[in-house]
């Protein structure tokens, strides 16, 4: 009979955590200008669909072009971005990373309920001593994701 009690007690704990716990959103899409891009990332919401954070951003394949003609691709993991709320902006998640000498800052407007990508924006800047008459850029990377 205890054991009863003590099982069913358990089971309404854990269905009580996964309400707490809120859901995770998996997000997909691509760079406006660059057909062959994609993005993808984590948006997880509270109990009440709230986006809070984003977990597992990540680029692949966003076009890059050098003032001297020299163009390629980059891709790179960003991990993971806060979700802040702003009264005019809505939910918004921002990020400054360098990685492997590519210097990237993206931010990203969400929606209310965290499954889409309203407006995002990826920023490169190159660090790794390219030549100041070569400067590398890619203009603005505007993108939008949604879940899949």
């Amino acid at each position: 009979m205890r054991l009863k009690i003590l099982a069913l007690a358990l089971v309404a704990l854990l269905a009580l955590t996964a309400v707490a716990i809120g859901k995770t959103n998996k997000l997909k899409g691509k760079v406006r200008s660059d057909k062959n891009s994609s993005v993808s990332l984590k948006v997880v919401t509270n109990k009440n669909g709230v986006p809070k954070k984003v977990r597992s951003f990540t680029i692949k394949k966003v076009d890059y072009v050098c003032d001297k003609g020299r163009t390629g691709e980059v891709s790179a993991k960003l991990g993971n971005m806060r979700i802040g709320n702003f009264p005019l902006a809505g939910y918004l998640a921002t990020k400054r990373k360098t990685v492997k000498g590519v210097e990237y800052s993206v931010s990203a407007s969400i929606s209310d309920n965290g499954r889409k990508v309203v407006r995002g924006t990826v920023y490169l800047g190159f660090t790794n001593g390219a030549d100041e008459d070569d400067s590398c850029v890619q203009k603005k990377a505007d993108f939008t994701a949604k879940v899949r």
